[in-house]
């Protein structure tokens, strides 16, 4: 489909290029008087004789007009922008130079009987540049019902800059455009302003002053707040905006639990089995990107109304922080950014060193007083102040998990931090167990350490499909303010963050019914197929061993203090203590009086030539064969050749004195492959025997190379080849294969897992290009190690296969294909051979581009499985002995398949609350309409009740929509009913399975109560 599109698009591009004359020509045409004769104006019909003749740059169409009906009719447009042909060009010319005057303070065509001038050099600045204009106020008998001048600008849609006598007015519609504008795209006053500028004069030649920008900035910032305070029915409240309650001014998730608000009565009754359909998720981090330099102060740049949103109350906050100013953070886990930049020469000259924040965990929304400035790096004074701070604000808490990526330290003595704060802010956490639970986002949950921490697991925790990430998604959105607020004062850009956190609230807050359908039709789909998987898993393992881990696994929930059943320690012996254990054998027969043939055992012979083929097998991993190599490294490559030559002679020598086979095998090699009989007696003259079959064994320089020298290890002997070799060497071998096997596969796990580490971290962290190179150079010799380690497990496991044959060892030690090798977090791992297929298509369609599985929708490869079969119960299709890691896969897969269907069921109680929830704001807004009703007469009441039944209409709305897209998702996919351009991606960034689609019958554009404008 996307190529279809490309090539309609290029054929286009194409035939329109055929007509680029023909525009160019008309854009041209545009630029005269297009035809007209100069002798009758368009609008009126009257003979010009001579008058000026004049064209709005703005109106639609551009007819040419008279100076008197330019003026008349602009009465109702008087920042439109006008021109004057003079018999040359057209140029430019303002309404004010034609004569236009605004009158305000009266209704169009009510005159004022005494009107008063305003400052002759008063600029009102619109969407279209700024316009020098002549205004007048009303001074007559109704100015007590006009108001102030003030008033009658603000009536007039027109913002003053000043209170006192204001000279510079920005209309209503800049402001408005300004802001939506900066929301979306991040544009700052600065460039915005400058836009303005150039639209009005871009070459800068007519002498216009354009010196009213800071009064911009702090007019866009006073409009910042008037409309969240209007947005918030603080205009509708008796008590004002002096009676705004701390976090009131915060736009809360509709599906999140509540209790009083969209929890049903006996929510608190619910066994601790079904805990986790009212559980609150508060995921918790900082963004170091968000710093402000150390400019300006709180005495000259306030904030307004500071407490009222998302950032908490500066002044008790800065108190709390002065009373821990010399605490100091440890991390015994993990050096996290978070603990190690805490005192670093990141935070030099900078008043602030990013933000800390708490949202809902599982929607996105950012929490009410959830956001605090940082000083010094992830302090914990910080972060449990900003938990303080929005836990506080709950009347009754529902079940909590807190998710942080440094949880598993930061929850350590949190009850005794807490107990220390200021008595408003002392909050009473529930009792650890089903009602608060701490937890690791799942994305930072690999960087730590494995014991003890998968308690801390949202695979594990009751909470549905949870990953504890939406924070980290929230900085994509958020980090693209950080140029321009780094620069402001503390009041300036803790009022810009404050909109742009309520803006990505409200565009959660529009999308999230389509959200919810999406994730109903993708969760039936996907937790049937775990459901079919765990199912399966199920029939492998005997009823008894299953119903022993499940009831483990039950007591480890309801008490994490038990030991973990989904902790596995490897374990085996390893390919080092094998070898140790041939060498005490060897010194034990001697010990006994049996002497060795040679001073060299057959032991050490053995793990000598399994050297020489590891060996070997880095040799051509190194050195492609055919591939062009700098200098340096080909005359390494010919170094280390001559090394593994001469270590394969010597090893020839000690052959032939236990393997007496080996000298004819090379002799017979060497007449096939025609070399000179000269040669072979040169090399066989003189010496005792042992020396002739050492020389007649060591093939001459130009013969085979020695990276691929055959090494006749005893698998790749004969039974009647092996009968002339000494006893055990075929038993000796197969002990050091089973610890290859298990060493070369552990390896590989733990280079897996060390690549899933670095391609993290420099996706997080690594930033310019070298930095990139280099560790892109780290990944590139992992990749090596990998490859490297999986050949010895395949040699190895061929090795075994010709000396054991097949048996019970295969179950545990399988057949190694390439689509196995993957890492355990599976950032590439095929759910199916379906999505294996999309993956390729994906390489092939969108350059490389790979579908991403996450732990909860992953089949893991059987290299993590680690099983091992044993017994005869296999014949009654069950394992009678299974490992411990099999053990913590089947938990694993029952976890999977558990999380899916409370996903299943918290999707249904969130729509419900989001219905609920939609229904009280509504009757809320009923309420302050039906209050503003009761006062006839007063304009102003009536704009407030007006105001209340759009906002009530528009929660009606959502509801109707919320109920649409969920039925719509009971018949089919969801995604497929949507339209990619409906909305910008930007605007989805709500949750994590947000789809870039949106319902064909949706078209949201506005923030709040402006949806429909």
């Amino acid at each position: 489909m996307l190529t279809t599109n490309i090539q309609e698009q290029d054929a286009f591009l194409r035939e329109w290029h055929g007509h680029v004359d023909t525009f160019v020509a008309e854009m041209l045409r545009n630029d005269g008087l297009r035809g007209y004769n100069g002798e009758e104006c368009s609008h009126c019909g009257g003979k010009m004789n001579g008058e000026r003749v004049l064209r709005c740059k703005d109106c639609t169409g551009g007819a040419l007009m008279c100076a008197r009906c330019c003026v008349t009719g602009h009465a109702d447009n008087p920042f439109h922008r006008v021109v004057e042909w003079n018999g040359r060009f057209f140029e430019k010319t303002t309404l004010r130079a034609l004569g236009l005057v605004i009158q305000v303070g009266h209704l169009r065509g009510s005159p004022c009987k005494n009107p008063r001038a305003g400052p002759c050099n008063f600029m009102a600045i619109h969407t279209n540049g700024f316009h020098p204009v002549s205004i007048q106020f009303c001074g007559c008998d109704q100015v007590q019902k006009a108001g102030n001048r003030v008033e009658q600008l603000l009536r007039f849609e027109l913002y003053p800059a000043t209170i006192g006598d204001p000279s510079t007015c920005f209309t209503f519609q800049v402001l408005e455009h300004f802001h939506l504008l900066t929301l979306q795209s991040k544009t700052t006053a600065y460039d915005f302003y400058r836009t303005l500028q150039y639209i009005t004069n871009n070459p800068g030649v007519d002498g216009m002053k354009f010196d009213r920008l800071k009064s911009f900035m702090r007019v866009a910032r006073e409009w910042r707040h008037l409309k969240m305070l209007k947005r918030f029915g603080r205009g509708h409240e008796s008590s004002g905006t002096k009676g705004t309650r701390p976090g009131e001014l915060v736009l809360q998730c509709p599906a999140c639990p509540r209790p009083g608000y969209n929890l049903p009565e006996n929510w608190e009754s619910v066994s601790n089995d079904m805990k986790f359909l009212y559980t609150m998720v508060i995921a918790i981090d900082a963004n170091f990107r968000l710093k402000r330099r150390a400019v300006s102060s709180e005495e000259r740049d306030p904030a307004l109304g500071s407490g009222w949103g998302h950032f908490v109350e500066n002044s008790q906050y800065h108190q709390h922080l002065l009373n821990h100013a010399q605490e100091d953070d440890m991390s015994t886990c993990t050096g996290f950014q978070a603990l190690a930049q805490k005192n670093t020469r990141f935070s030099a000259g900078y008043a602030t060193t990013g933000v800390g924040m708490a949202i809902d965990g599982r929607h996105g929304f950012i929490l009410p007083n959830g956001v605090g400035d940082l000083q010094k790096g992830e302090r914990y004074c910080n972060m449990d102040y900003i938990v303080a701070s929005t836990l506080s604000l709950v009347e009754k808490y529902p079940p909590l998990v807190l998710s942080y990526d440094i949880a598993c330290q930061w929850s350590i003595h949190l009850r005794e931090r807490l107990a220390a704060f200021p008595a408003h802010l002392r909050i009473d956490l529930p009792s650890d167990g089903p009602n608060l639970r701490y937890a690791i986002p799942k994305y930072h949950f690999n960087a730590h350490k494995n014991k003890d921490h998968n308690k801390y697991s949202l695979n594990f925790l009751k909470v549905g499909r949870t990953d504890g990430e939406e924070v980290e998604r929230n900085w994509a959105h958020h980090n693209q303010t950080a140029g321009s607020t780094r620069e402001m004062g503390p009041g300036s850009r803790q009022g810009t963050l404050e909109d742009h956190f309520g803006y990505a609230n409200w565009r959660k807050f529009a999308d999230l019914s389509l959200w919810l359908a999406q994730q109903r039709w993708k969760c039936r789909q996907q937790s049937a197929e775990q459901r079919e998987i765990f199912v399966a898993f199920q029939e492998k393992v005997p009823k008894q061993k299953r119903d022993d881990w499940i009831a483990e696994v039950v007591a480890w929930e309801d008490d994490p203090s038990l030991p973990d059943p989904y902790y596995h320690q490897a374990t085996g012996i390893s390919e080092a203590e094998i070898r140790r254990r041939l060498v005490e054998e060897d010194e034990a027969t001697a010990m006994e009086g049996t002497l060795s043939l040679h001073e060299v055992t057959p032991a050490s012979m053995v793990i000598e030539l399994l050297e020489i083929e590891d060996q070997q097998r880095k040799f051509h991993l190194r050195y492609p064969k055919n591939a062009a190599l700098p200098t340096t490294m080909e005359r390494e490559r010919l170094e280390k050749r001559g090394l593994l030559r001469r270590r394969i002679t010597t090893i020839r020598e000690v052959q032939a004195v236990y393997m007496s086979c080996v000298p004819q095998l090379l002799a017979r090699i060497h007449r096939d492959t025609r070399i000179p009989a000269t040669s072979l007696s040169a090399m066989t003259s003189g010496g005792n025997p042992r020396e002739s079959a050492l020389r007649s064994a060591a093939p001459p320089a130009s013969s085979t190379l020695p990276e691929d020298e055959c090494l006749f290890l005893p698998y790749q002997l004969t039974s009647d080849q092996l009968a002339l070799c000494t006893e055990g060497l075929a038993a000796i071998e197969e002990r050091l294969r089973d610890a290859q096997l298990h060493d070369s596969l552990d390896k590989l796990r733990i280079q897996l897992h060390i690549k899933s580490r670095m391609v993290g971290f420099k996706h997080r962290h690594v930033r310019n290009q070298r930095p990139n190179e280099c560790i892109r150079r780290q990944i590139n010799v992992n990749d090596q190690k990998v490859k490297l380690f999986s050949e010895k497990y395949r040699a190895a496991r061929t090795a075994k296969h010709k000396l054991a044959g097949p048996g019970d060892w295969e179950c545990e030690y399988r057949i190694l294909k390439n689509e196995d090798v993957r890492t355990m977090v599976a950032e590439d791992d095929p759910v199916n051979q379906r999505a294996a297929e999309v993956n390729a298509q994906a390489s092939r369609t969108n350059k490389g581009k790979r579908k991403m599985v996450s732990e909860g929708k992953r089949k893991t490869s059987w290299i993590w499985l680690g099983a091992a079969v044993e017994g005869e119960g296999a014949e009654a299709g069950e394992v009678a002995g299974l490992s411990d890691a099999l053990k913590q896969e089947f938990l694993k897969a029952r976890a999977r398949t558990m999380r899916f269907q409370e996903h299943s069921l918290m999707l249904v109680e969130e729509y419900r609350r989001v219905l609920v929830s939609l229904d009280e704001t509504a009757l809320l807004w009923d309420r302050r309409e039906g209050e503003a009703r009761q006062h006839e007469h007063d304009p102003t009441a009536e704009g407030k009740a007006a105001y209340a039944a759009r906002q009530s209409m528009l929660q009606r709305q959502l509801r109707a929509k919320t109920e649409r897209l969920w039925d719509m998702a009971d018949e089919k996919n969801i995604a497929r009913r949507t339209k990619a351009s409906a909305l910008p991606p930007r605007l989805l960034v709500a949750t994590s399975s947000m789809s870039d689609d949106e319902d064909e019958d949706l078209c949201i554009t506005g923030y709040g109560e402006d949806i429909d404008e």
